[in-house]
């Protein structure tokens, strides 16, 4: 993606080595976890890619990062409940709560006070904070103002999309 390719080619370039892999480790949870990226984020394969994470899973069930991604997968499909118990089994076994997520699933799922309640004890007094996941928690409980600083420090382009808007909502023309 960041070299010359454009993603498209390079997109199908990893799906042909992910199904590769299966063929010769069909138990590759690495594998499982690309494809589902590959199905959620290019063919937008829902279906397809939740039967991938879960695979993945099944696979290494103590996986942090597996589970946490499927975390944010079940959050992008409105699955707040069953996507804050995969976060919390992803902190319990790093050991260190992602309190980003935590906040942007909240938000998400329009939970204000519990998105207030992270971001006044945690957040707002860590320096290791996701910009653009703090920025558009906010945004997404209508904390416009409160979200402009974190959505302008970041360059994700969702991150420069919340930010025309917040600045639209705050009056900023």
């Amino acid at each position: 993606v960041f070299g010359s390719k454009s993603i498209q080619s390079v997109t199908w370039d990893a799906l042909n080595n992910f199904e590769t892999a299966l063929d010769l480790d069909p138990n590759n949870a690495t594998a499982h976890y690309g494809i589902a990226l590959i199905d959620e984020f290019q063919k937008y394969n829902y279906i397809s890619a939740e039967e991938e994470f879960l695979r993945a899973i099944e696979l290494e069930p103590n996986n942090p990062f597996l589970l946490g991604h499927f975390s944010g997968f079940l959050a992008r499909r409105s699955l707040f409940k069953e996507s804050l118990s995969y976060r919390y089994r992803s902190d319990s076994l790093s050991g260190i709560p992602d309190w980003d997520h935590h906040m942007w699933i909240l938000g998400l799922s329009g939970n204000v006070s519990k998105t207030i309640e992270i971001y006044e004890s945690y957040i707002k007094h860590n320096e290791n904070i996701d910009s653009e996941i703090v920025g558009s928690s906010l945004f997404y409980i209508d904390e416009y103002a409160l979200s402009l600083p974190y959505l302008a420090d970041d360059h994700f382009p969702r991150a420069k999309t919340h930010l025309a808007l917040a600045y639209y909502h705050t009056g900023s023309y």
